[in-house]
């Protein structure tokens, strides 16, 4: 066997489930990533890598791991990059049944950052004098409604950018070129007085409830005019969605609020501030024909992206996939939102989402299966070296 094939079978099986059973059976929802971020940075420091834990401002329980495996040359650097908090969802405690890691992070994503780090272990220990470095970032304040991706942004304000990124989260058998955008919206439709019964009311009132169903039926006509329009890579077309609804407290008393929230998801080479300006036009208009107060909030969770499936680091995936599995790497887009468009709209460096499943992210009972992060470990392995090279 050549010096690849000895890399891909020094890939452990058992280092990738006891240290992504030992990640997931630390809490961190978003916001409180202290501990587990103190226990990645150890694992990385036990290989060999140069590792700090840098405090964010803000943010003084969710710290950032950065840790770098030196190239023996100055060519690129290929960073891998994850977030290590999870959603606050209650789960089972987390357990490993012979085939499968179970508990909160294990498929988004514990494992992808797992996975990232016996990439580490191989390259340091193999000491293969890669032609550039690998830079590895976890964070945490990613899963929204608690974050925006504040921590992600502060490191790639410090600097801590690669040539190319690989974020180790998402589908492991498809490479998304595309993706939507996504704004969260907020609107509380008030008028002024109390709650009054409905005999009492007078014909001129404003009626939060009604009110709110303009804004429905507004934002549900677009939904149709966007329809109109089928994005690439089976995005689907633009689309508002509605998650909340609130008003009223008794059957014959006219309510003081209305409280609605959803999402806006948009194209890929669509700008936030102009979707946030029709959004507010369109809540603008409604507000004019009702006489109703309407407060909107509308903020960014991330923005959509475009990826050129040439680029050399697409390549370099596409082709180690090849190499691990013996069939081409299907491209698709990408329907969640997650940190590879941050990377590139505001780092402005190619980034791919890749990691082992999210089929399991976000669900009452989380899992992934083991050989879904040996095999993304693998694939990662020879991205780094195919991207990278080897120093003569």
């Amino acid at each position: 066997m050549g010096l690849v094939d000895d890399l891909v079978q020094a890939v452990d099986a058992g280092r990738l489930r006891d240290l992504t059973l030992a990640l997931v059976r630390i809490p961190s929802p978003t916001g409180d990533c202290a501990r587990v971020a103190d226990s990645y940075a150890q694992a990385l420091r036990s290989f060999g890598l140069d590792v700090v834990v840098e405090a964010h401002d803000g943010h003084p329980r969710s710290p950032s791991v950065v840790a770098r495996l030196q190239g023996a040359q100055r060519g690129p650097t290929l960073q891998f990059d994850g977030h290590l908090d999870t959603i606050h969802a209650a789960h089972a405690p987390p357990r490993f049944d012979g085939a499968c890691i179970h508990g909160r992070g294990a498929a988004d994503m514990k494992s992808g950052l797992a996975a990232i780090a016996e990439v580490a272990r191989v390259l340091a220990q193999a000491d293969t004098g890669l032609a550039g470095d690998v830079l590895i970032t976890a964070h945490g304040m990613h899963e929204a409604p608690w974050a925006l991706g504040e921590t992600v942004r502060q490191l790639i304000d410090a600097g801590h950018v690669g040539d190319a990124v690989i974020c180790a989260e998402g589908s492991h058998d498809e490479l998304p070129v595309a993706g939507k955008g996504l704004g969260i919206f907020e609107l509380t439709v008030r008028r002024e007085g109390d709650a009054v019964h409905e005999l009492a009311a007078p014909a001129d009132l404003p009626h939060p409830i009604l009110v709110g169903n303009r804004l429905v039926c507004a934002l549900e006509a677009e939904n149709i005019r966007f329809a109109e329009t089928v994005l690439p890579y089976d995005l689907g077309s633009e689309s508002t969605f509605i998650g909340v609804f609130e008003a009223g407290d008794f059957y014959n008393r006219v309510p003081t609020e209305c409280h609605i929230v959803g999402t806006r998801r948009y194209a890929p080479d669509r700008a936030f501030s102009k979707v946030e300006a029709e959004f507010r036009g369109l809540v603008e208009r409604v507000a004019g024909e009702t006489g109703a107060t309407i407060d909107a909030r509308f903020w960014r969770q991330r923005d959509g992206f475009e990826l050129d499936p040439e680029t050399p680091v697409a390549v370099a995936l596409r082709r180690a996939y090849a190499q691990v599995h013996g069939r081409p790497l299907p491209l698709a887009g990408m329907k969640y939102v997650a940190d590879s468009s941050v990377f590139i709209r505001e780092a402005g460096v190619p980034a791919l989402q890749y990691g082992t499943g999210l089929a399991r992210a976000h669900a009452d009972h989380e899992w992934v299966d083991l050989l879904d992060i040996v095999d993304t470990a693998k694939v990662l392995l020879l991205t780094a070296i195919e991207y990278l090279g080897v120093a003569a």
